[in-house]
């Protein structure tokens, strides 16, 4: 269900006018799959002149009804902008979280520092000796 609030304008009455009319006139035939359905209400019920009503219905058609008319140009556009903006915002997390990594270290008592400082230097140790076993079997 969609509400919308217009202005209490003479605009704004032909406005509310027209999206009743179009919710009628569309209603009956949105449970059909091939369209096929109630009545049709007509230009002439929906009190505004041709030509803003040519432009109106143009102007959902282009931009609002793209997927109820299945066109590919616009839903591939639709994608390609949802995908770059949902890979920028992965981009940002992602260098935000390895940021926060770097920035902020957990608080930790004396003898955890000591305790994790002695367990890199024995993981580099290992490292380094692992490095030289496999430069000595390369150069054999």
């Amino acid at each position: 269900e969609v509400t919308i609030t217009v202005p209490l304008t003479e605009a704004g009455r032909r406005l509310a006018l027209f999206a009743n009319l179009q919710e009628a006139s569309k209603a009956s035939k949105r449970n059909f799959s091939d369209g096929i359905g109630g009545g049709d209400l007509g230009e002439a019920a929906v009190g505004l002149p041709p030509d803003v009503l040519r432009r109106v219905e143009d102007h959902a058609d282009t931009t609002f009804c793209w997927v109820l008319k299945q066109d590919k140009v616009q839903r591939d556009i639709f994608m390609s902008e949802i995908f770059l903006q949902w890979y920028h915002r992965a981009d940002y997390l992602m260098r935000r979280k390895s940021k926060e990594k770097k920035e902020f270290r957990e608080n930790m008592t004396l003898e955890q520092v000591i305790k994790s400082a002695s367990q890199n230097r024995r993981r580099r140790a290992m490292k380094r000796e692992e490095r030289d076993q496999l430069r000595k079997e390369a150069a054999k």
